[in-house]
């Protein structure tokens, strides 16, 4: 540092400033991430709820009217809709999971072909 001071006096401080504005800067765009994908989990768990009650009264407006198999299906795809939305996580998505995770809860190891 001090060659660097030698030839322009104030390099140091000015080496030590760039540093901290790119770690200032990446901290900041990290917290706008986070802050992005909490929101999209809040708009994302709105419109599940949105759907959920979209299906279960069209689903009662069916089997009220005898149709089984609507009512059954629309009944199915709110079920299945709600236990996708419990089961997945946008933060989860983002990161890397470990290979054979999802074998691994089942109690079965992946397959060579998975690794």
């Amino acid at each position: 540092m001090a060659k660097y001071q030698a030839l322009v006096p104030d390099a140091p401080e000015r080496i030590f400033r760039m540093a901290e504005a790119r770690t200032v800067d990446a901290s900041k765009r990290m917290d706008r991430l986070v802050d992005a994908e909490i929101d999209q989990a809040k708009t994302d768990r709105a419109m599940a709820v949105v759907f959920l009650l979209v299906f279960t009264i069209a689903s009662i407006v069916f089997f009220a009217l005898d149709n089984d198999v609507a009512g059954g299906v629309l009944l199915g795809v709110q079920v299945l809709a709600v236990i996708k939305t419990m089961w997945t996580s946008p933060i989860g998505k983002s990161r890397t999971r470990p290979a054979g995770l999802g074998f691994a809860v089942l109690g079965l190891s992946a397959p060579r072909w998975l690794s």
